[in-house]
C-alpha cells in the first residue's frame, strides 16, 4: 500500500501512523512524504511542503518497481502537487483520500486552492473518502451538528465522486452517531 502523506514528528498520525496501521494489519507500506512538520502534543509550530517535483519523483520511483494495490492520500497543501499526483495514480483502483484540513488544535492546514484541487482531482478518483465532520464543514460550507446533518453531508460528499464516505463525528456527536459509513 502506498501512503502519500505528511510526516508527523511525534509519530501519532501522518506517514508514521499510516505505516504502523498497515503493518499491524499485515500489509506492507511504501511511502511518499509530502510535507515535514514541526509538532508535539501541544500543536504544530511549522510545516514545510515539499516541492511538486520531489513528491512526484517519489511516486514515480515506486511505480517503477510495482503498482500498489491501494493508495492512501492524506496531508497535501499544494494544488500543483495534488493535480500532478492525481494523474500519476490513475492506474490504482483502490484510492483512499483522507484530507487534513484542520489541525487537531484548530489551525487550517490546507489552503483554499489546495482544497479545490483535492475536490476536483482526487475525490472523483477515490473509492473511499475518510473525513472528520469539522473538515467536512469547511469543505461543504455548512454545520454538521446532528445525525441528520451527517447523513446529508455524506450524500453531498458522494456527489463529489467517492463511492464510499466515512464521516467521522468526533466529540460533538457524543450520544449520537460517532461515525457514518455510506455507500453511494
Amino acid at each position: 500500500m502506498l501512503c502519500i502523506n505528511g510526516s508527523d514528528s511525534m509519530g501519532h498520525a501522518g506517514i508514521q501512523g499510516d505505516v504502523r496501521t498497515i503493518k499491524d494489519l499485515g500489509g506492507y507500506a511504501v511511502t511518499v512524504v509530502t510535507a515535514v512538520t514541526i509538532q508535539n502534543s501541544m500543536g504544530i509550530t511549522g510545516i514545510h511542503q515539499l516541492p511538486t517535483d520531489l513528491v512526484l519523483g517519489q511516486v514515480k520511483a515506486i511505480y517503477e518497481e510495482e503498482l500498489p494495490h491501494a493508495i492512501k492520500i492524506g496531508m497535501m497543501d499544494n494544488a500543483e502537487t495534488i493535480r500532478a499526483i492525481s494523474q500519476e495514480i490513475l492506474a490504482c483502483p483502490n484510492i483512499v483520500c483522507s484530507p487534513v484540513i484542520l489541525a487537531s488544535h484548530g489551525g487550517l492546514l490546507m489552503s483554499n486552492d489546495s482544497l479545490v484541487a483535492y475536490r476536483q482531482h482526487l475525490f472523483p478518483i477515490c473509492k473511499l473518502l475518510i473525513i472528520k465532520c469539522t473538515d467536512a464543514e469547511i469543505l461543504l460550507g455548512r454545520r454538521i451538528s446532528t445525525d441528520t446533518d451527517m447523513t446529508e453531508a455524506a450524500t453531498l460528499l458522494h456527489q463529489m465522486g467517492p463511492q464510499w464516505v466515512l464521516l467521522r463525528g468526533g466529540t460533538f456527536a457524543k450520544g449520537r452517531i460517532n461515525a457514518l459509513l455510506s455507500e453511494s
